[in-house]
């Protein structure tokens, strides 16, 4: 009887003891698969953030490529400007330098000689005239009163003739003043005209050296974008974009 007591004891236990093993294992299992579930899940939302990351890389990459492109057509729309305005100045100065301005300077010579001239006519015609009618109205007076026939007819037509010459005289003397005014008018404006074209040869050197002032400047940001490597230049864009 002992013996059976101590069996169906023993069933008891070990029944019991398998009871608590599947239990145990269910419980096992049951943690086994939460922490699973968990780690997928945070995996998963690591994966999702790597994928965002390296979304975010390509963006800043493709903006970063869009901005040197945008820097290289900029740098050489601008280099191709400045050499346009360089030949176009360098051309405006050698036809300023070579021909516009000894052109100007020959027309101004040639004026004031004629200038000189025509007032050295305008003197010629001017006093001996004045001089050689006095002195024959004088003359024809002394003539008339030591003969006492003041109205003859060969005198009298000398007499108009003279005058008529000097009215000649005086109306050719004031043709050659205003003549003489007019190329002093010409010869100003020929001068104002070679005063402006060596103002604007100054500021056509003072857009020259603007220019080449420009063209270092961006020779410098050239020669430092071919120096700088790409990781620098990303780099220094990350840095202008957060800032």
């Amino acid at each position: 009887m002992e013996l059976v007591a101590a069996n169906l004891s023993l069933q008891e236990v070990q029944q019991k003891m398998h009871t608590i093993q599947v239990a145990h294992s269910h419980d096992t299992n049951a943690m086994h698969r939460e922490e699973m579930n968990r780690l997928q899940d945070e995996l998963l939302k690591t994966r999702s953030r790597l994928d965002e990351r390296d979304n975010e890389i390509k963006i800043l990459e493709k903006r970063y490529r869009d901005s040197v492109r945008e820097k290289e057509e900029i740098l050489e729309e601008k280099s191709a400007k400045i050499n346009r305005l360089a030949n176009e100045l360098e051309t405006a100065q050698n036809k300023l330098v070579s021909g516009e301005t000894s052109k100007l300077k020959e027309k101004v010579f040639q004026l004031t000689s004629e200038r000189n001239t025509a007032r050295e006519q305008v003197k010629d015609l001017g006093k001996p005239q004045r001089g050689n009618l006095c002195s024959v109205v004088i003359n024809w007076r002394v003539n008339a009163n030591s003969t006492r026939d003041p109205t003859s007819p060969g005198k009298l037509a000398t007499l108009k003739e003279i005058v008529h010459s000097y009215k000649q005289n005086i109306h050719k003397l004031s043709q050659l003043k205003e003549e003489v005014t007019k190329r002093d008018k010409r010869i100003e404006q020929y001068r104002k005209q070679e005063s402006e074209l060596q103002l604007k040869l100054e500021e056509q050197r003072d857009v020259e050296m603007k220019l080449n002032s420009r063209v270092f400047v961006l020779q410098n940001k050239l020669d430092l974008l071919g120096s700088s490597s790409d990781g620098e230049l990303l780099d220094e864009y990350k840095q202008q974009n957060d800032s």
